[in-house]
Formats: C-alpha cells, structure tokens, sequence
C-alpha cells in the first residue's frame, strides 16, 4: 500500500499563516484601541472637571440662600423665626442666636448642649464687632463665592453635561429657601426699629467627622449675632442632583467622598456584562479635589476597561476578527483533512485494485487446475475425484462471496440497498444459515457453538443482510482465527435489547485498528504477500447492512484471557 501522506508540515504552515495574520491584524486593533483609550480618558477627566465646577457652584448657592435668609430675618426678636426656619428648611441642620451681652450663652435651634461649647470656642464678640477663629477664606474661594453670584449669566454657556438642569437646581435651592424665610416671620410683626447686618462670614470646621459650614451674621454693630449651620453631609439629595443627567459612554460612575472616605453621593453604575470595570490607577486624575466649597472632600471618577486586551477582544472588531480567523483556520484544516483523507482513500483504492487481481486470480487458478485434471481423465480414483470436485466447488462459493462483497459494497456506497424489513424470528433464520455453513466450517476444521436464547422473540430485520453479515464474520474468523478454530454464537436478551454475539479464538483485532474496523480497505495485512486473503470489505458492508437495519455492531476486545474477541449485533425490543 502506498505510504500515507504526511499531515504535520501542511498544519504546520497553515497554523504559522493564520499566527502571522492574526498578529498584524490584533496589532492594529489593539494601537487603535490605546488611542480611544485614551480619548475616552480625556473625554473622562474633562466631564469629571465639569462635574466638580457644577458642584462646587451648587454648594456656593446653598450657601448664599442660607445667608439671604438669615439676612432677612428681623429683629430684635431673632430666636422664633430661627427656630422656625430651622424646623422648615432642610438645608439648615442648625440656627443659633447670641447676645453679646451675654456671650456665655449660644442659643441654638434646636437645642444641643454637646455643640454650645464649640459655638463659644469659634466665636467671640469683640467692642469693635467680633472675629472668628477659623482663617480668612482663600482667593479661590472668594472667587467661587463671586462666581456663585454670576450663575445666572453664566446659564446660556455650553457644556458636556446639561448645564441649564443644574441651574435650575440652585434656582429651586433658592426659591425654597426664601419661601421658608417667608412663613418663618409671617408669625412675627415688623419692629419700628431698623436692624442692619453689619457684617458677614462663613466659617469651616471639622467634628467628629461631620463637616460644617457655619454662616454668621452680626446685626447693629454686634449687639446680636445670628447664624446658621449646614451640615454637609445632609447635602448628599442635592449633591446627587449635581450630577450630569447623561454620563459619557465610557464612565461607569462618580462617586463623592467625606474627609474620611465615607460616600455621600454617586450616580448609578454602569457595569457591563462583559467588560470589567477598573478603578483608574494613580496619577491618572482618578481623584478630584471638590476645592473650598468641600474642603477635603473628593470626586472620584471609575471608567470601563476601554482599550484592555479583553475589551479588544469582546469588541465587535474583536469579534469578528477572531471569527474570521477561526474559519480561515477551520477552512484551512478541512481542506488539509479533505487532501489527506483523498489521497488515503486514493491509495487504499490502489491497494483495493491489487489485492482484488490477486484474490480473483487465486481461486480462478485453482479452479482451472482442477478442473483440466478431470477433464483429461488421469483422476481414476473417485475419492480424488470427489475432493477436487469439492475444492472446485469451494473456491467457487468463495470467488462468488468475493464478488458479490464488492457489488454490495457497491451498491452501498451509492444508497442503492433496497433491504425488505419484517417482523420474524431471528434464531430459526440464524440457525438455518448456520446449517448451511456447516460443510464450509467441518472442511476448515472449526468448531461452531451455538446458544440461541431468543426464542420465539421476532424482530424487525432482513433475513438477507442478517445471514450477510454473520456469513462476513464466520469468514474473517477463518481468515484470521485459524489455530483456535472455535466460533461460538449466542443470542440473548438484555433489558430492552436483544444482542447476537459472535466470538472466537483468534488474537482479535490489533490495537490501531480497533477504530477503524469497520472503515472499508481495512486490512490486517494489505500487503499483496499476505497469507489471508480479502478486500478489507467485510466488515465495513457487514456494519453498513446493520445500520440499514436500525441495529448496532460493535467489536468488543478482550481485557483478560478468559475472554474472546466478540461482535456483538444489538436490536432494539420494541415496547
């Protein structure tokens, strides 16, 4: 048989191609991912930017309604409309008014006596006003606060997020404020004397992990002094309002943060399904200061993987790339398979040609040589006579089963088998073609044991291809079972199945057959000197006519020495 083609070096380059063509490919993908990566990262910190100025300019706002309303109260009697305004107004978590004459006592809406002492230790009146602990505010912040007052010009200016949304949030911030400035000294009548705020200020401070913003207000020359506290972290509602309405496509969320670390507000994740979201790394402006107006507080900004290898990968470009390059490969293999598998089956054919002159020629020999012996008359022996006419006999019945293995291999290949299926007994018809064979076996010298437990159990079958392929197996046994010369067949029942099993002495099929057994031009020996003869057919038509059937045959090897090689043919019991 010719030598198989070699399928290493054809993979090899197939692999090394589609290797060289996904890299440049992956290549390219992956430079334009790091550039979008890093748009999506400016376009990141800018709107994070954005958000910072918008919040800083909201909390200015809170600020200057706390301190309109403060300056819109009127004296001398401050306490009520404070308490008042404290109870109504959510932005004040506290208001608070103080005598100076007498500076012992801070009077604080609503009462709380752990906060009176740091009210007297932050502020303290003075002959010529009063002054406060706390520094002066930066140049930035008076910038904020100035700027905070030109808001409303400012409204018409773009921006990435819907700046006119978050002005309409201050606008409500102060509107609220002053309707509850309103109710608060709707209770209270108009003193006849005019008392004016001489001056204002806003003091920042830390307890206990809160935040403040204390407003301050001092009335006729600091004979009284009123004020207000915004706990910053009651802010989080409008903080969150603060937010843009849409974030960019490649921002997860904005998270703010208290001086220790505690979160106040976020917008809601984003997470994709089949990106992971990461944390930006240090120094890559993950952090923002939300400057004076927040003092230590922080906006921190989370983005998805833009520009990873997995969401290169997951990409639609990803995708398709690797789809492509999986089906080129896949194309690549079944062509190599398909040139493999033809050039086999090329070779086997050529064997197939050899080997059927060979088998054809050995018999058609014998059968002449015999057959001129008696015609000449020189066999006067009848004993002589009658084995030559048996061996004649012989060689034809197995020149006929040749030929007629290579017409219905034939007639397999092409689906031209017309089985006729019936309902019937399978152990009669069995053990009437065993019969026949009987002669066959005796002059082989092998045994035949039989053990038909079926009964009278009928099957669906045909009684043609049933004989086919028990007469196939009966001859590879005499083919290659010779020394044991011991055929056994058994029918029985297993559950729903009925099994025929076949066994005899041989040494059974070598180990890298055992697959390919029923592969047809699949011979033990394919060589033309072998001692058994055959096309390497048998197996291969006796499995094809089982299939037809809707049966099974399967080989089963032996795994220790008191076992045989066995065929075993399966029927399914119909219930």
């Amino acid at each position: 048989m010719p030598k198989k083609p070699r399928i290493a070096l054809p993979l090899l380059l197939l692999a090394s191609t589609t290797l060289a063509i996904g890299a440049i490919v992956y290549g390219l993908l992956w430079s334009e991912a790091k550039r979008f990566r890093e748009a999506n990262l400016l376009a990141a910190n800018n709107q994070a930017t954005t958000v910072v100025e918008n919040i800083g300019l909201t909390v200015a706002e809170v600020k200057t309604a706390v301190m309109e309303s403060l300056l819109a109260f009127e004296g001398p009697n401050f306490a009520p409309q404070l308490s008042t305004w404290q109870q109504r107004d959510p932005l004040v978590s506290f208001a608070f008014s103080w005598e100076t004459s007498s500076p012992d006592e801070v009077e604080l809406f609503p009462p709380n006596e752990n906060l009176a002492p740091d009210f007297k230790a932050l502020i303290r009146p003075q002959k010529k006003g009063w002054i406060w602990e706390a520094p002066e505010p930066s140049p930035a912040a008076k910038e904020s606060l100035a700027f905070a007052d030109e808001s409303d010009a400012l409204a018409g200016e773009p921006s990435f997020y819907n700046y006119a949304s978050n002005t309409t949030l201050r606008q409500e911030i102060r509107s609220q404020s002053q309707r509850t400035t309103q109710v608060a000294k709707s209770s209270f009548r108009k003193s006849k004397q005019a008392w004016v705020s001489d001056s204002t200020r806003w003091i920042h401070d830390l307890k206990e992990g809160e935040s403040y913003w204390i407003g301050i207000s001092s009335w006729n020359g600091g004979q009284v002094i009123t004020g207000a506290v915004v706990r910053l972290g009651d802010l989080s509602s409008i903080l969150q309002k603060s937010f843009p309405t849409e974030l960019a496509a490649n921002i997860e969320s904005f998270i703010i943060r208290d001086p220790s670390g505690k979160s106040v507000a976020a917008t809601n994740s984003r997470q994709s399904s089949y990106l992971r979201s990461e944390r930006l790394p240090s120094g890559s402006a993950e952090t923002f200061s939300l400057g004076s107006e927040l003092p230590g507080w922080t906006l921190h900004l989370y983005t998805q993987l833009d520009g990873s290898l997995g969401s290169m990968i997951t990409s639609a470009a990803g995708l398709g790339t690797t789809a492509v390059l999986l089906t080129l490969f896949g194309t690549g293999i079944w062509l190599v398979w398909q040139t493999r598998s033809s050039q086999i089956e090329a070779a086997r054919k050529v064997s197939f040609v050899s080997n059927v002159s060979h088998e054809l020629k050995t018999p058609l020999t014998t059968i002449r040589m015999y057959s001129e012996l008696l015609q000449t008359g020189r066999v006067q022996d009848s004993e002589k006579r009658n084995k030559y006419l048996d061996t004649i006999s012989g060689e034809c019945q197995r020149l006929t089963r040749l030929v007629n293995n290579v017409l219905d291999f034939s007639r397999l290949d092409q689906s031209r088998v017309k089985l006729s299926l019936e309902e019937q007994e399978l152990d009669p018809v069995l053990r009437s073609y065993l019969e026949l064979r009987l002669r066959d076996l005796a002059r082989h010298n092998f045994e035949l044991e039989t053990d038909l437990q079926l009964g009278n159990m009928k099957l669906h079958f045909d009684r043609d291809a049933l004989c086919q392929i028990f007469g196939n197996l009966i001859d590879n046994s005499l083919k290659y079972a010779r020394q044991g010369a011991w055929i056994r067949i058994r029918s029985r029942q297993v559950d729903n199945r009925a099994l025929i099993e076949f066994s005899d002495k041989g040494a059974g099929l070598p180990a890298h057959l055992r697959k390919k057994n029923f592969q047809a031009f699949t011979r033990g020996d394919d060589s033309l000197t072998a001692e058994t003869s055959g096309f390497g057919l048998g197996l291969s038509i006796a499995q094809s006519l089982a299939d037809e059937m809707g049966a099974k045959l399967s080989y089963l090897h032996p795994q220790s020495p008191d076992l045989y090689p066995t065929f075993c043919l399966e029927f399914t019991i119909a219930p």
